[in-house]
């Protein structure tokens, strides 16, 4: 670096040179596509869950599973406000858990979708899951 002086002898700024600068950390990696980001996102929430919260987080989807014919993410907070009142469970763990059944083939998307009913969703859309049918041919 090299101190550059202004006209006002006052004020001084220091200039960065091209070698000053940090080098690129993410050059040696290999590029993600969309689809792979997402499922590191995913897997990195799902990782990062406490304890409390994925099991929270389970026994609220098999129950969902169980219940219900049709089920969107209400039903799940419902259910985890009545029977998990302690444990906080975060938006995203929430979403990655969807999607993680959804890919396990554990439930199915009907293909509707409707306004959350939860106050903290401020009526955002949100899609109606059904639980998966058994395979027969197993």
């Amino acid at each position: 670096m090299r101190r550059v002086t202004n006209r006002n002898p006052v004020t001084t700024s220091l200039m960065m040179r091209p070698s000053d600068q940090q080098p690129d950390l993410f050059s040696d990696r290999e590029q993600m596509d969309g689809d792979q980001r997402k499922e590191a996102g995913i897997q990195s929430v799902l990782s990062s869950s406490r304890a409390d919260e994925a099991q929270a987080l389970a026994d609220a989807m098999l129950y969902c599973c169980s219940a219900y014919q049709e089920f969107t993410s209400d039903h799940l907070r419902e259910y985890l406000e009545r029977n998990y009142p302690g444990v906080t469970v975060r938006p995203a763990a929430i979403g990655a858990a969807f999607n993680r059944a959804a890919r396990a083939g554990d439930i199915t998307f009907t293909g509707q979708i409707l306004k959350a009913q939860h106050s903290s969703c401020h009526s955002r859309m949100v899609r109606v899951w059904r639980p998966a049918l058994p395979d027969a041919t197993k």
